[in-house]
């Protein structure tokens, strides 16, 4: 099955969607905190993975290759929403 999704089979998605959804759910939602946030992040998770196979190396498990792609889509999340920060220049009399 990891073979077919990394050789993006669209039909193996499905599988790789339901057989991951609840880890990728869990891994979002551990560094976020919020139910809905999650559920939307999990889902950018699997289209990221989607699109970025060619990085997968099928030797390797899947598991901990898309739950480091679930962390990834929440960090970038996670620095978005941070408030950009700007040095003051201190006044000088």
């Amino acid at each position: 099955m990891t073979w077919c999704f990394a050789r993006g089979a669209a039909e193996a998605f499905g599988e790789v969607v339901e057989r991951y959804q609840q880890t990728v759910f869990n891994v979002c939602y551990r560094m976020l905190g919020e139910r809905m946030e999650a559920e939307d992040l999990a889902q950018d998770t699997f289209i990221r993975a989607f699109e970025r196979l060619e990085t997968f190396d099928v030797e390797r498990p899947f598991g901990p290759w898309i739950r480091r792609v679930a962390n990834n889509v929440c960090l970038n999340h996670i620095q978005k929403q941070k408030p950009e920060s700007y040095e003051l220049d201190e006044e000088r009399d």
